[in-house]
């Protein structure tokens, strides 16, 4: 977001994420500048979300003033309810290869957050453009009808996949973070197997082979060397077969 030319804007429930550079310049070439207009209170940034820029990701990476006091800005915009944290969302992508989802996570900053709107705008509960469960913008836009939506978001913190005693949890998931933590739950004493496979059922990935004893156990899968994209978890033992979704965006 640039602001300059006497620029001002009104900015809130927002989420801005996802820049090769910074995430705010608000510029102070003249008198009568962005950067006064801002320290007048007539801009102002509130309730927000900012991460992922490539200059860093606290607001002094973040937030530039050419001509100006950078620390003057941050101030306001600390004391305004900004947050340099994660939105969690289910997937950033720029190409057509279904990797594109909007919506934020369960457990997500975003959801749950949101400050009431001024009079004329709808009330919601989340931060940003999207709910948890409703990507209003698939099936009718350009961005669906070429095949830049998937799927990917999580209405669980992790996905849990269990029967007959049995469980199965993957965390983070979707992964954007090179590794994916799983927590089996068994009740009795088994051979088991734990892989991952593509959408070809091809296995990518030997997680555990070996014994289970009964009760619950941690195991982790290195998964930086795997594209981005979505595979199926494939938990076997002697007596119980678990599958389920999982998605890499990293």
């Amino acid at each position: 977001i640039v602001l300059k030319a006497d620029g001002a804007i009104r900015f809130g429930n927002s989420i801005v994420t996802d820049f090769s550079n910074a995430g705010l310049e608000v510029r102070n070439a003249s008198e009568e500048d962005a950067y006064k207009r801002y320290l007048d209170g007539d801009t102002e940034f509130k309730n927000n979300l900012w991460y992922g820029f490539g200059s860093g990701n606290t607001p002094s990476d973040f937030i530039i003033t050419p001509g100006g006091d950078p620390q003057a800005i941050i101030d306001l915009f600390n004391a305004s309810g900004n947050q340099a944290i994660d939105p969690e969302l289910a997937g950033i992508s720029r190409v057509p290869d279904g990797m594109l989802d909007p919506r934020p996570n369960a457990g997500s900053p975003a959801l749950g957050t949101a400050i009431a709107p001024p009079d004329g705008y709808q009330a919601v509960s989340y931060i940003g453009a999207f709910s948890n469960s409703d990507n209003w913008a698939a099936g009718w836009t350009a961005l669906s009808t070429y095949g830049y939506f998937g799927d990917l978001v999580t209405t669980g913190v992790g996905y849990v996949a269990q029967a007959d005693g049995y469980s199965l949890k993957s965390y983070p998931n979707p992964s954007a973070l090179g590794y994916v933590r799983f927590e089996v739950n068994m009740p009795n004493t088994e051979s088991a197997d734990l892989n991952i496979y593509d959408m070809n059922g091809r296995l990518v990935k030997n997680v555990f082979s070996g014994t289970l004893v009964g009760g619950a156990h941690s195991l982790t899968a290195q998964v930086s060397d795997l594209n981005r994209g979505i595979y199926l978890i494939y938990f076997k033992s002697n007596s119980i077969d678990l599958t389920q979704k999982l998605i890499l965006v990293h």
